[in-house]
Formats: C-alpha cells, sequence, structure tokens
C-alpha cells in the first residue's frame, strides 16, 4: 500500500494497515480488518476493473464487508461457526 505508485489507494490506508499487522487479539484483528476492507472496497469503486477476481461481500449479521476471490463465502468476522454466512454484492 505505501509502494501505490498508481496512487489508486488513499494515503490513510497505510496506517491502518500498519495497525491491522500489529493486531495481538482476534477482536482487534477483526476491527482493524473490517476498517482497512472499507477503505479498500472505497478504492475499489472509485477505480473498477483495477483489481480482477474480487468480489465484495456482505455479512448480514455484523453488517460489515470485505473482499475476496472464490465463489465460497468465507466469513473473516465469525469464526467457523458462520464461515459461509454472507452475500455476494458484486
Amino acid at each position: 500500500v505505501r509502494q501505490d505508485a498508481t496512487g489508486a489507494f488513499p494515503a490513510a490506508l497505510a496506517p491502518q494497515a500498519d495497525a491491522l499487522a500489529r493486531q495481538i487479539t482476534l477482536a482487534g484483528a477483526r476491527l482493524s480488518f473490517a476498517i482497512v476492507s472499507g477503505q479498500f472496497i472505497n478504492a475499489l469503486k472509485a477505480r473498477p476493473g483495477m483489481v480482477e477476481d474480487v468480489r465484495q461481500v456482505h455479512d448480514p449479521k455484523t453488517r460489515l464487508d470485505w473482499l475476496q476471490r472464490g465463489n465460497q463465502v468465507q466469513n473473516p468476522y465469525l469464526g467457523k461457526a458462520m464461515e459461509r454466512l454472507g452475500t455476494f454484492v458484486r
């Protein structure tokens, strides 16, 4: 993110990505991941087609979104018990 020469990602994303990498608890990692995911989603909305094979998924329980590849939902927020909970947005 820090070396993004295209300017596709907002400067605020780098410190948030660093914060995610420093998390030592699952709850903290999930919160940081939600923030980073939101920023990535907004960046990709501003530049459609920038990344191929990436889909936005929405978790109706937490009301959070994330990006992922593949056709099987892999929910990062609710653990193994609900890893398939989510709906593809695009």
